[in-house]
């Protein structure tokens, strides 16, 4: 029998943004009792990473969760990787910011643990061909990756014993590959079969005769915050009966840290990785007719050659493509580049180190890769993640402006192709305010930025078809029991199938609608109606004009309304000293016209909860829960409230407003299974619209959207 040198790297990891008690859960059922018992047994080693935010929150909370790292360093019993710091996806962001990053994280393990780091912990293992330079770049000689990567290249499971190199061509990094069965084996089943599974590597003919590198490489938190693994790794003993079972054969195994190996042993070879992740997150890339395609032949072909085949021979989509299944995330990650490109700016105008390191990790905190992406976690269906992830990036971006505009009154207006769509959107940039205008896209309103509070006041998601709806109901039938997270479905509260409806078009704001007179409130909230006329998502011309201290931007569109032609100009004046949007709208019919007309407002604030609500002129209660709907007639204004914010967002009209309101729901997977989140708000005022060339030639209207600081 081969020897077995066996790494088993643990990756910790918390978004920015995340709750301080369910990091302190996590830390008390995960990351603690692991080191606890890895403490006790002095023959195992250990690969570890933890990201910027657990490091934080341990110098902060847990001290001493330092001092004991520390120890089993010194005692060389673990190997710490570096990494992002706040665990951005590596290709996803500018490279200069990468390199950062790795560098602020390696600096941090130097400075508490006395220790030079040499591997590197990739986020999400999303691999691309130019990453050895960036990784060479930053001062790293290797990391993990799954086996999927490297089967996905032509080779095989006899190949994968040992590390191999790979190159961009100037600069080479070594790579671990990681097993994608020991990840589905550890913790959720017995120790024994693991043991058993790296017996039957050791003795497998096809591998021949000497030593074998094995890793298993994975999430710290399946040992105790997975739904279930408490229980069975500590409490029913799963952890100390593997370590003692992986002593009990030192004979034949000896878990090696990937240093170790580095230095002793020598590549397998070389290998050429394509662009992809883990197996699930290319599958979670695809669209949701694309996974239930996936899905079908995934199951012929594990009919046909096995499931481990299956695997290999069929491969999902690639993690980029996030960005054209979200618009969402690809606005935020296209607002990121363009932070990230007035920080590099503003840096050349400061000689304030203190403000340049807090203007970077501001940056840094909003390149978190938690945000931009879904799979069986919330990720981007979570509002607090997308909410953190504006919120610092909007923080650096005050910080770069105040640097280049040194104080001085200003009000920025570009037209720039920032979602890389190839139109130009409008970017208006004030001391108080940032605002993003997509003419072509229905003239709309998909970013609003408070910049005071650091909040975007636009941080919306679209109600969408997902891959996983279909399994809904059958998830409500399931009961509970000990599986990995992507075996898991699981169903938060019954009734799910009911909240699941399917937007047209993307949530965003100043949204022209033309409704038929019979059209009722449940039909628009539930997106079950017609359109009179193509305004929603169709180009729309603009002028863009300085008056003083204010700016204008018209925008308007000629189109048919009732078979007869309409033409809607609204025009937004900004004020640079002001939280305010004027917004003035002239309706022109050349034809009788007859229908409802409306414009549709999706705002948010910090969420749901205690502190947040509604409040409408006139009305009873006075204050209204965001779950709560509302159609409402005559109303002069709307307030949407957050005294944990500390603002309030108001939307008041000329004339009166008819209004419609309601939360937008949506319904996502997570690791606790099925669940139904809140969004945001819909805002919907609407009138009677009512045009006769021979009487009454034009209808005109006022939106005033102002954001105001409640008194502490």
């Amino acid at each position: 029998m081969n020897k077995v040198f066996f790494s088993l790297a643990i990756h910790n990891h918390q978004p920015v943004g995340n709750f301080d008690y369910i990091i302190e859960e996590a830390y008390s059922k995960a990351y603690l009792p692991f080191l606890s018992i890895l403490e006790r047994h002095p023959g195992i080693k250990v690969v570890l990473h933890y990201c910027g935010v657990l490091y934080r929150f341990f110098e902060k909370r847990h001290p001493e969760f330092f001092d004991l790292i520390s120890y089993l360093v010194k005692r060389n019993q673990i190997e710490i990787l570096t990494g992002g710091f706040y665990e951005p996806i590596l290709p996803g962001i500018p490279e200069v910011d990468g390199i950062g990053q790795v560098r602020k994280m390696t600096d941090f393990i130097r400075d508490h643990f006395d220790y030079d780091p040499k591997g590197i912990w990739i986020a999400e293992r999303v691999w691309e061909p130019q990453l050895p330079g960036l990784l060479n770049k930053a001062g790293v000689y290797y990391t993990t990756l799954d086996d999927f990567h490297f089967k996905l290249s032509g080779l095989r499971d006899k190949d994968l014993r040992g590390y191999y190199t790979t190159d961009n061509g100037e600069m080479t990094i070594g790579v671990f590959p990681g097993n994608e069965r020991l990840r589905y084996l550890i913790p959720f089943h017995l120790p024994e079969e693991t043991i058993g599974f790296l017996s039957a590597r050791a003795s497998d003919p096809d591998i021949g005769s000497g030593n074998i590198g094995i890793t298993m490489a994975d999430d710290g938190e399946k040992f105790g915050v997975w739904p279930e693994t408490y229980r069975s790794v500590y409490e029913e003993g799963w952890l100390e009966r593997f370590f003692g079972m992986l002593e009990a054969n030192k004979e034949w195994i000896e878990t090696m840290t990937f240093s170790d190996c580095w230095e002793k042993n020598l590549p397998v070879g070389r290998v050429y990785l394509p662009t992809t992740s883990y197996r699930e997150m290319g599958e979670w890339a695809l669209s949701p007719e694309a996974i239930r395609e996936y899905e079908e032949v995934f199951g012929s072909l594990e009919n046909l050659v096995g499931v481990e085949k299956a695997r290999t021979l069929l491969r999902g989509g690639f993690w980029r493509n996030f960005f054209s299944k979200y618009p969402e995330s690809n606005n935020l990650q296209k607002k990121m580049v363009y932070v990230s490109k007035k920080v590099h700016k503003a840096k050349l105008e400061t000689r304030n180190s203190k403000l340049e390191t807090q203007m970077f990790d501001e940056l840094w905190q909003g390149q978190c890769n938690d945000g931009y992406w879904h799979g069986i976690f919330g990720g981007l269906y979570l509002p607090h993640l997308r909410s953190s992830s504006y919120e610092h990036l909007i923080k650096a971006e005050v910080m770069a402006d105040s640097l280049m505009h040194k104080g001085k009154d200003w009000l920025d207006v570009k037209e720039w192709d920032i979602d890389l769509d190839t139109r130009s959107e409008i970017l208006i940039d004030t001391p108080l305010m940032n605002l993003y205008i997509d003419p072509d896209e229905g003239g709309s309103l998909f970013e609003w930025d408070y910049r005071p509070k650091a909040v975007n006041l636009m941080n919306t998601l679209t109600r969408r078809d997902e891959g996983y709806h279909r399994k809904i109901q059958q998830a409500q039938k399931n009961s509970t029991g000990l599986k990995t997270i992507h075996g898991r479905m699981m169903s938060k509260e019954e009734g799910l199938e009911q909240f699941l409806h399917y937007d047209r078009y993307r949530r965003v704001s100043l949204l022209d609608h033309f409704l038929l007179p019979d059209t009722s409130f449940i039909n628009f909230k539930d997106g079950e109606y017609e359109e009179e006329g193509d305004f929603i998502g169709f180009p729309y011309s603009s002028v863009i004009r300085r008056k003083g201290r204010s700016l204008m931007v018209s925008l308007a569109r000629r189109d048919r309304v009732n078979r007869n032609i309409l033409n809607l100009n609204k025009t937004l004046i900004i004020k640079y000293d002001k939280p305010v949007i004027d917004i003035e709208y002239n309706l022109s019919a050349e034809g009788v016209i007859h229908s409802v007309f409306g414009v549709e407002f999706n705002l948010s604030l910090s969420g749901r909860g205690p502190g947040r609500y509604l409040r409408l002129s006139g009305s009873e209660p006075a204050e209204r829960d965001l779950l709560q709907h509302g159609d409402f007639y005559g109303i002069k204004d709307v307030h949407m409230v957050d005294e944990w914010l500390g603002i309030s967002i108001t939307l008041r009209t000329e004339p009166d407003m008819d209004l419609w309101y309601f939360p937008l729901e949506t319904v996502s997977q997570s690791e606790g299974g099925f669940e139904r989140v809140y969004q945001h708000s819909v805002f919907f005022p609407h009138w009677k619209l009512d045009i006769d060339p021979e009487v009454n030639s034009e209808w005109k209207g006022k939106f005033i959207l102002s954001v105001e600081e409640l008194n502490q």
